[in-house]
């Protein structure tokens, strides 16, 4: 027997075992009566009733909408999404709060201009040492006189000579803190720093001139090196002012730092969320098409051309020749 014609037997007595309706059709009524001429019991067909054809024929129907009030667990993330608050930083903190415009050793910049600096590299002879140590000896007069002024002026002669010490520079700086010019105070102590970088005078005149103009954060540093270096009593209680006024400007700034990373890694969060959404989309929407593209080229699982001689889709292969010698042989005898 040809193993092709037996494939092709086989083939087809698998389509009509899984769709046994097929032999009432008229094309199939030779086999139906050749089956039942063995014996065969041929089931009628029952036609569906009214109810069952439309809810199959709604099973059929791509669900391109879910029912009123019942969502996807996909729509419902999507509308989640939709719905999210949008995130928003915060303010940048106002640190002027802590400034307290009654505060009475409180100072206002002054209009004037800071005081030169005098010639750094010029190396003074023996005479005019004398000159500029009689003029700091005139300074120190001046200062335990109360004359301030003075003070201020021979402090200026002296560094306007040239070669100015570090020690020098504070002294002047300690008295315009005094004349109530904390800036030119400040660019003094800063001329002495960078003299000598261990003057803890120096830190403490520039860390209360600081403090003065409520600059807390720049009085905590200055007074904390100067504390450091050369501890103080009479300064101490500058100190503990200011580091009590800074923990909490420090504290506000962490809180909103913190809450900017926050926002950031709800962001992260977010673009990741988005990012895989978009893509389980385009996932599904390609799975879509290829069940549409499947479903159209073979309608419930049979092609779509139908079979030789008029019959329909589903059988592979198409209608074996039932007038074959050695199919009726095999079908003659079924075992």
């Amino acid at each position: 027997m040809d193993r092709t014609k037996v494939n092709e037997l086989k083939g087809f007595i698998d389509t009509i075992r899984a769709r046994p309706e097929l032999l009432q059709l008229p094309e199939l009524g030779f086999f139906k009566s050749y089956l039942e001429s063995l014996g065969a019991t041929i089931p009628e067909v029952e036609k569906p009733s009214s109810e069952e054809t439309s809810s199959s024929e709604d099973e059929k129907m791509p669900r391109t909408h879910e029912t009123h009030g019942e969502n996807s667990p996909k729509q419902a993330a999507e509308e989640e999404e939709e719905e999210e608050e949008p995130i928003v930083d915060p303010a940048k903190p106002d640190e002027s709060v802590f400034n307290d415009p009654s505060d009475p050793e409180r100072l206002e910049p002054e209009s004037q201009p800071v005081l030169s600096a005098g010639p750094a590299d010029k190396e003074l002879s023996d005479d005019e040492m004398d000159k500029q140590a009689g003029l700091k000896q005139e300074a120190t007069e001046a200062m335990e006189d109360g004359d301030l002024q003075k003070a201020l002026e021979k402090y200026t002669e002296a560094i306007d000579m040239g070669g100015a010490t570090a020690l020098l520079f504070a002294r002047r700086a300690a008295v315009l803190l005094k004349l109530k010019r904390p800036l030119a105070a400040i660019s003094d102590a800063d001329a002495a720093l960078k003299l000598n970088p261990d003057s803890g005078r120096a830190y403490r005149i520039r860390g209360v001139a600081n403090r003065r103009l409520q600059r807390w954060e720049e009085a905590h540093s200055d007074l904390a090196a100067a504390q450091n270096i050369d501890f103080d009593d009479a300064t101490e209680e500058v100190h503990r002012f200011v580091d009590e006024k800074w923990t909490k400007i420090a504290q506000l700034r962490r809180d909103y730092q913190n809450e900017i990373e926050e926002n950031e890694r709800l962001r992260k969060e977010r673009e990741i969320k988005k990012r895989r959404m978009a893509a389980q989309k385009a996932y599904d929407a390609q799975k879509k098409a290829e069940e549409s593209s499947s479903s159209s080229a073979s309608a419930e699982g049979m092609p779509s051309g139908g079979m030789p001689g008029g019959m329909p889709g589903g059988m592979p292969g198409g209608m074996p020749d039932m007038s074959d010698p050695d199919l009726q042989a095999a079908f003659s005898n079924p075992k």
